[in-house]
C-alpha cells in the first residue's frame, strides 16, 4: 500500500465537509432573505406613504443613528449585557440545582415544584419594584430580575431531562452496583443534557427581557433606561435603535448557548438540521 493509497479517502471527506458547510449556509438564506425583504418593505412604505417619522422612522434613519451615535449606545448596551449574562448564569445555577432537588424524591417534587410554578404566576413587572427597593437602582436588582424570568424554563427542561432516563438503565447500573451519585453523573445527567440546553436557549433570551423590565421600572443606566427616556421625549429613531440592539443581544446570547451545546454534545452535531 502506497502513501497515495492511504491518503485517497481524504478528498471525499473534505468534499463531504464542504457540502455540509454549504448546506448550513443555504439554510440561512430564507431567514436572511426574509429579514432583508422586511427592511426594504419598511423603507419603501415609509418613503412612499409619507407617514410621520414620529410614528414610524425608516430603517435607514435607525441605521444612521446607530452609526453616528454609537458612543451613546455602547455603554448602555454593555450594562444591559452584563445584567442579562449574570442573570442568566444565576438562573442556570439555581434552575439546575432546583431541578436536581425536584427529581431527587417524590416528597421534594411535591414540595418544591408548586412553589416554582407559583413564582411564575406573579409578573416580573410586579416584583421589579420590590427588587429595586431592596437592592437599589444598580445592576444587582436587574440581575435578579433577569434571573427570575430566565430560571423557569431551565428548571422545567432540566427536571424533564433528569426524569427521562429509562428505569431499566438505572436498575442495570445499580445491579453492578453503582452508587446514587454514580448513576447521576454517568447516566442521568448526560441523558438530561439535550433537554437542559433546550431550557438554556429559552432562558438566555428571557434574561434580556428580565433585565430590560428591571431597567424600565428603575435604573440609572442601561438600554432600558435609554429606551424609556427616548420614548418619553418622542425620539422614535432612538427607540427603534434600542429595540434593534436588544434583539441582537438576545440572538447573540441564544447563539452562545447553541455553540456551547455544540461543543458539549458532539454526538448531536450530525443530527442537527
Amino acid at each position: 500500500m502506497t502513501a497515495t493509497d492511504v491518503q485517497a479517502p481524504a478528498g471525499p471527506s473534505r468534499m463531504r465537509r464542504g457540502a455540509q458547510q454549504a448546506g448550513k449556509s443555504v439554510r440561512l438564506l430564507p431567514a436572511v432573505g426574509l429579514f432583508l425583504l422586511l427592511l426594504v418593505g419598511w423603507e419603501v412604505y415609509v418613503q412612499v406613504s409619507g407617514i410621520n417619522s414620529l410614528l414610524l422612522p425608516p430603517p435607514s434613519a435607525v441605521a444612521e443613528s446607530l452609526w453616528t451615535d454609537w458612543q451613546i449606545y455602547e455603554p448602555e448596551l454593555l450594562v444591559t449585557l452584563r445584567e442579562a449574562v449574570f442573570g442568566f448564569l444565576l438562573a442556570t445555577v439555581v434552575g439546575i440545582g432546583l431541578a436536581i432537588i425536584i427529581t431527587s424524591t417524590k416528597v421534594m417534587r411535591l414540595a418544591v415544584y408548586p412553589l416554582v410554578i407559583a413564582s411564575q404566576a406573579v409578573p416580573i413587572i410586579a416584583i421589579a419594584p420590590l427588587l429595586i427597593l431592596w437592592f437599589g437602582f444598580g445592576e444587582t436588582s436587574k440581575v435578579l430580575a433577569a434571573a427570575l424570568v430566565a430560571f423557569f424554563p431551565i428548571v422545567v427542561g432540566a427536571a424533564a431531562g433528569l426524569d427521562s432516563l429509562d428505569s431499566g438503565a438505572v436498575s442495570l447500573m445499580r445491579s453492578f452496583p453503582a452508587s446514587r451519585s454514580q448513576v447521576f453523573l454517568k447516566a442521568r445527567l448526560p441523558n438530561a443534557l439535550p433537554q437542559i440546553f433546550s431550557g438554556l436557549r429559552v432562558g438566555a433570551v428571557l434574561a434580556v427581557i428580565g433585565a430590560i423590565v428591571g431597567e424600565f421600572v428603575g435604573a440609572d443606566q442601561g438600554l432600558g433606561l435609554l429606551l424609556a427616556r427616548a420614548n418619553s421625549m418622542l425620539q422614535p429613531v432612538t427607540v427603534f435603535a434600542c429595540i434593534v440592539l436588544l434583539a441582537l443581544l438576545g440572538m447573540v446570547l441564544f447563539l452562545c448557548v447553541v455553540v456551547v451545546e455544540w461543543l458539549v454534545l458532539p454526538w448531536r452535531r450530525g443530527g442537527q438540521r
